[in-house]
Formats: C-alpha cells, sequence, structure tokens
C-alpha cells in the first residue's frame, strides 16, 4: 500500500470560531480542546468577545502569559484586506475581532501549548484560542510514465456532461487557493482570469501573517497549485496536452498563493487568502490542503463553525477542501494519544464540501480519509494534469480528487447562470443539495466510508442546475399579427360605414398612487457609520424576490437576503469602512434584474 506521507496542517483549538454574530450576545464557548500535531510555536489566533476592548484583551492574554512565566506581545488585529492597515469591505464580528497573539519563552511542546490554550479559556475576554497552524498541500506523487490517459474524466461523465452543459457567456471564477499557478503554463494561460489590461488577477500571501498586505507573486514554485488548476480548467480544443472538467464552459482561473515553495504555509494565511479570492469575485474556491487535528473533550453543535465559512456560505461561495491522506475514519480515536479523536480539517467545517479520493473504478483510495464529515468522492488515484515544467504528469490525493469535483460544480454553476440571468451564482443550499445528491450509478460508496454520497456524477449535477434554474425561451413577438390576419396586396381594404354609437358615461380615472423609491434604512449619502449596521433596504419594486447587496467597488459584501413586505434585509450586523458605495440589486423569482439602489458613504 502506498500511502502519502501524513498530512502537516494542523490546529490547535480551544473551540472552533463561531459564525457571524447578529448581535452582542457572545456565543457559548465549547469545552473541546484540540492538540495539534504541527504549529508554528508561540502564534496563536484568538477571538475576543465583541464588547471587549484591544486594550483589555491585551491584559486578558498578558496575564495568562504572566500565569505561565511568559512574555506576549500586544493583540494584532488580523487584516482581512488588501493594503496594510486595511480593513476593506465588511466582516462579521467574529472576524473583525480575530487577532494574532505571539507567546516567547515558554514551554511550547504540545503540554505546554495546551496549557497556554487552557489559561486563555479561562478569561471571559476570550471567546476562542488556537495555535497558528502549519498546513502542507501532500499529494501521493506517481513516477509513471505519461499516458495522456484522463481516465478521471470518463468516471464522472464529464463528455456527457458538457454535451448538456450551457452557459451565459460569462465567466465562472474558481480561486485556486494553493501553492500558486505557473500562469504561463499552454494549458493554463488562456484560462487564467485577467484584468482589461490582461494582467492575471491573483494575490500573494506567503509569509504576509497576519497584517502585511499581499504581493503579486502568486506564480507557483512547488507544482501543486498548477496540477490543481489544470484538473479544473486546462484549455479544451487548443490540441495539445490535457483538458480540465470544466474547460467545456467559461471557466476562469484565479491563483491564490499561500503555500510556499516546500508545499507548507500558515493558517492564518491560508484563510486571508480565502476572504481575498471571495471579494476578488470567486463563486468557487478550492482548498486542495489540509490539517489532522486531535480533539480532547465534550463537543457542542457548534464545534464544525468557522467565521470565515459562514462567510463564504453567507456569500453563496462554494468551497470545497481535500478530506486527507492519512487513511483514517473521521471521529475515530488516534492511537498515539489516549482519548483523543481525530477529524480533518478545513473539509470538516460547516459549509465546507470535504471530497474523498478514488481510482478510475470508483472504489475508495487506501490513502483517503472518510466517514462523518465526509461529503462527497471523486477519482483522486495517478490523475494526469499540468506541471511548472510546462509538460504533463500524474499525481494522487484527495487534493487531486477535490478540483475534480470542484471543475464539475464550474460545469453546473455555468449552466444555472444561463437560467438565472444576471445572478452569478447558485444560493448555498441549493448547491449544497445538487452536489452532495449528484452520484454515480453503481459507484456509491458505503455509508462507512463516506458519510453522504459517492462518487460525483457531472452529468447529473448539470441536469439537476438545468431543471432548477431552466434558460428561458424567448417568447414570439405578439405585435405581429399571423400571417392569416394581414391584409393582402391584391385585395384593398374596403372602407367600412362607422355606426353611431351612444357614449357610455365613464367613471373618473383615479390617479395609479406612486411608490416611493427604493433607499436604505437608516443611512443617508456620505455619512459616517462608526458602529456595526444591519442594512435593510426598503420600497422594493413590485416582483422583488431577492436582493444582494455590496459594498464597494466589484466586492461581494453581503448574503443574498430574501424580501419581505418590500424590505430586504441582510444577516447580522456589518462595519462599513472607507470611502465606498453601499448598493442592493434587486431580482425578481426568475433572476431578472428589477433595480438597483446606491449610496455613497464615507466610512468608518
Amino acid at each position: 500500500m502506498n500511502r502519502a506521507p501524513k498530512a502537516l496542517f494542523a490546529v490547535g483549538l480551544l473551540s472552533l470560531l463561531s459564525s457571524a454574530c447578529s448581535s452582542g450576545v457572545s456565543p457559548d464557548k465549547s469545552s473541546r480542546r484540540t492538540l495539534p500535531s504541527a504549529y508554528v510555536e508561540g502564534s496563536f489566533v484568538v477571538t475576543s468577545d465583541v464588547t471587549t476592548s484591544d486594550a483589555k484583551l491585551a491584559a486578558a492574554t498578558k496575564s495568562a502569559g504572566d500565569a505561565l512565566g511568559c512574555s506576549v506581545g500586544a493583540p494584532d488585529r488580523i487584516n482581512w484586506g488588501d493594503q496594510a492597515q486595511d480593513a476593506s469591505g465588511v466582516l462579521s464580528e467574529a472576524m473583525l475581532n480575530t487577532y494574532n497573539v505571539r507567546f516567547a519563552g515558554c514551554d511550547f511542546s504540545k503540554e505546554g501549548t495546551r496549557a497556554i490554550l487552557d489559561k486563555l479559556s479561562t478569561d471571559s475576554s476570550v471567546l476562542s484560542a488556537e495555535t497558528e497552524a502549519l498546513a502542507s498541500s501532500t499529494p501521493v506523487r506517481e513516477n509513471d510514465s505519461l499516458k495522456r490517459l484522463e481516465d478521471h474524466l470518463g468516471l464522472i461523465q464529464r463528455d456527457k456532461a458538457c454535451s448538456e452543459a450551457e452557459s451565459s457567456g460569462e465567466p465562472v471564477i474558481v480561486a485556486v487557493v494553493d501553492s500558486g499557478v505557473f500562469t504561463g503554463h499552454p494549458d493554463l494561460k488562456d484560462v487564467m482570469l485577467r484584468d482589461p489590461n490582461g494582467h492575471v488577477i491573483g494575490a500573494n500571501f506567503v509569509g504576509t501573517g497576519a497584517q502585511m498586505p499581499p504581493d503579486q507573486d502568486f506564480e507557483d514554485q512547488n507544482g501543486h497549485g498548477t496540477h490543481v488548476a489544470g484538473l479544473i480548467g486546462a484549455a479544451a480544443n487548443n490540441a495539445q496536452g490535457v483538458v480540465g472538467v470544466g474547460a467545456c464552459a467559461n471557466v476562469r482561473i484565479m491563483p491564490v498563493r499561500v503555500m510556499n515553495e516546500k508545499g507548507r504555509g500558515s493558517s492564518i494565511e491560508i484563510e486571508r487568502g480565502v476572504k481575498w479570492a471571495a471579494d476578488h469575485g470567486a463563486q468557487i474556491i478550492n482548498l486542495s490542503l489540509g490539517f489532522t487535528a486531535d480533539i480532547f473533550g465534550e463537543g457542542t453543535s457548534r464545534d464544525f463553525a468557522r467565521s470565515i465559512y459562514e462567510e463564504m456560505a453567507q456569500r453563496d461561495v462554494v468551497v470545497f477542501a481535500a478530506a486527507g491522506n492519512d487513511g483514517y475514519t473521521n471521529g475515530s480515536a488516534d492511537p498515539e494519544t489516549d482519548g483523543a479523536i481525530r477529524y480533518d480539517f478545513p473539509a470538516s467545517y460547516d459549509h465546507v464540501i470535504s471530497v474523498a479520493a478514488t481510482d478510475s473504478n470508483g472504489i475508495l483510495a487506501d490513502f483517503s480519509n472518510r466517514g462523518p464529515r465526509v461529503d462527497i468522492a471523486a477519482p483522486g488515484s495517478r490523475v494526469l494534469s499540468t506541471l511548472i515544467t510546462g509538460d504533463y504528469g500524474r499525481m494522487s490525493g484527495t487534493s487531486m480528487a477535490t478540483p475534480v469535483a470542484a471543475g464539475a460544480y464550474a460545469l453546473a454553476l455555468a449552466t444555472a447562470r444561463a437560467g438565472l440571468g444576471n445572478v452569478d451564482r447558485v444560493d448555498r443550499e441549493t448547491a449544497e443539495r445538487i452536489i452532495k445528491a449528484s452520484t454515480a450509478d453503481g459507484v456509491t460508496l458505503p455509508s462507512a466510508d463516506v458519510e453522504a454520497g459517492g462518487v460525483i456524477d457531472a452529468e447529473k449535477m448539470v441536469a439537476a442546475m438545468k431543471a432548477k434554474f431552466p434558460k428561458a425561451q424567448p417568447k414570439a413577438d405578439e405585435s405581429t399579427p399571423p400571417a392569416s390576419a394581414q391584409p393582402s396586396a391584391a385585395q384593398p381594404i374596403a372602407a367600412q360605414p362607422i355606426a353611431a354609437q351612444p357614449i357610455a358615461a365613464q367613471p373618473a380615472v383615479l390617479p395609479e398612487p406612486v411608490q416611493e423609491a427604493a433607499s436604505f434604512v437608516g443611512l443617508a449619502a456620505n455619512s459616517q457609520p462608526d458602529y456595526p449596521q444591519a442594512v435593510a433596504v426598503k420600497n422594493l419594486p413590485e416582483g422583488a424576490a431577492a436582493v444582494y447587496f455590496y459594498w464597494g467597488k466589484a466586492t461581494w459584501a453581503f448574503a443574498k437576503s430574501p424580501v419581505k413586505d418590500g424590505i430586504a434585509t441582510a444577516s447580522g450586523r456589518w462595519y462599513l469602512y472607507g470611502n465606498r458605495t453601499l448598493k442592493a440589486v434587486a431580482y425578481s423569482k426568475t433572476g431578472a434584474k428589477l433595480g438597483t439602489v446606491a449610496l455613497d458613504l464615507e466610512g468608518y
């Protein structure tokens, strides 16, 4: 049996970060403790209560350090924006109150690190604390010769899906949050997301930590991300190389580099990369990386919630993540640690599609993780794709299965958008339901191996989207009468006498009531809101069924919100930073755009 090296993406959790808060009430803490297998020594991610000041949090972390004989630096609020000291866009309160805290001079063994987490948990100012994780993208590499055979395409019915797929013409943007992408590869250069000047849109977070802005050094120095990108969208019909699963649709790759040349990265930088990708238009995010966590204590219903992925769900961004290459069942006991159970993250977080790997026959690969919180499976053994050498080669792992699944959903999303009109994504609940239900006949894996569903079937996924969001058929021009009703040029129309008719009394015509213009509730132009806002728009046009909110130019800000009694309200409360435009766009049930309301704000 050829096993992958144990994944080195590890995390130490007091409790997983909670979802976006809709009020100032603090969520209950979890009693769970998580002991990581690898981490950045002395670096912790701490989430504070919304009422906690920076000074109070600094005092709480210093107190924990003093009790253990450590020195502690001032908490650094994690920068979720593009620039230095930038908090662009809108953030949930949980994300806004997330800090990087560094301890020095302590015992950073597993026992010592656990003691720090325990000590931090005793202060009411701290909602959650975890070590800064080390991540590793570790595929199972194969040295067999290149045969240019893409067996995985047949197993998932990709070509049949392409024959059924439709497109609105607008690109489906898939962010490869990985080791970067070799953007000059012959099979990738034409499918990269580019700005109007032809420059690739991407970012590099390697080495930026919690505060530094990203740069443009997103070229792959490891090879993993390039292989992943090719599986999603390597160009079709270019008479060379391989073809990506989503290449028959207008799929564009956004490279976000979070892993270094050794294939390792920081959990803080990865999550900042996820946020950046969503802010810059990605509808799908691929995370071919994972970590093993040993969990102690009793869990709660919030154990698998994490604020960054809660926010992705609110934005209807679909996230796919590798289930892991350790060959174990989630929730099983770790034989090396008494009393601990293991799960793989980020794949096990809520609102993340966890992808297991099979061989080309649909049999679960021995290296693939499985069990609770694994959602689907896809081919991931000896899969052919693009390399940073400009050539092609095979790799294996759940890292490869994940982009196969993401590429299939890109086809389905392109098809849905053909029926949705101006709406550029499917609501998250519908997307998750269709993805998990679209599995291949005859190769469904047993529930002991994969908790929900089996090997994906791209043809079924596309068909389900087409049925859910049918493309509107053009209506006949009713202004032109049928041919039988048209007068013949050879037959002049004879004048007809008009019979005198008495004029009936007509009722008085009352003017139609004038509908008040749509507007934002409680916000005025050029105002400076300096506290969390409940963002809502009122007096929406008749027929409005849903509203999408935006903050800033081309920045996706809020979730799709339903309309009730002419009012749509974004869930949660939001900080509005910078001089930007708040915008609400209303759509009908069929996806027709009904109108836009915009308001310029000076912000906080």
